[in-house]
């Protein structure tokens, strides 16, 4: 699945317009925190997989907004169309959009896949700075940590933060508290909304 990953990094390269090297570390420490969660959780991950997820589910807050729309559903939506979601095996495919999808929901959700489950987890490990590790070895995290600094990312984070509030601020009960799974949304956005 090596292109996935290689495709992934491109849509990163292309889409992020942050300097520095804050948010493709921040992408990078997820992909590792979620490996690790889910070792801790006794499932196996695919780490091209995990790697393409995390370097794309934050770039929906880069992309412009749109009415009723969530950065996560954007997110997702670039996803979709990139990383060619609908030729992928459908198990792969519900990993890729519940990881887009759901990552930052404050509680565990009935029907998300585990995989995605280990991502919703490294979500918040690298949120805390690792405080919340549930039952990782602090040692690793520390080697993650020295592997991929934070640089800017405190930044780009409060840029993420200004973005949503301004932008979508009836969005963030959503994305944080989600009820349930929605029925996939496996459709791609306009081409105009997604920059070349």
């Amino acid at each position: 699945m090596r292109p996935l990953r290689e495709r992934a990094d491109q849509v990163f390269e292309r889409i992020n317009s942050y300097p520095g090297d804050g948010l493709r570390n921040h992408c990078l420490r997820l992909a590792e925190y979620a490996r690790l969660h889910a070792g801790q959780m006794g499932i196996r991950v695919d780490p091209d997989l995990v790697h393409a997820a995390a370097m794309l589910h934050d770039l929906g807050l880069l992309l412009r907004p749109e009415p009723g729309g969530s950065y996560v559903d954007r997110s997702w939506a670039l996803a979709y169309r990139e990383l060619h979601v609908g030729s992928l095996e459908p198990h792969a495919a519900k990993v890729l959009e519940h990881s887009l999808r759901y990552n930052h929901s404050l509680r565990p959700l009935e029907g998300l896949a585990p995989e995605a489950e280990a991502f919703r987890r490294a979500v918040f490990t690298e949120h805390t700075l690792g405080l919340r590790r549930d039952g990782l070895d602090p040692g690793h995290l520390r080697e993650v940590k020295r592997s991929h600094p934070r640089a800017n990312f405190p930044r780009v984070l409060a840029d993420f933060f200004w973005k949503t509030l301004v932008f979508e601020p009836r969005t963030i009960r959503g994305i944080f508290l989600p009820r349930r799974i929605e029925p996939s949304r496996a459709s791609g956005p306009a081409e105009d909304r997604i920059p070349a």
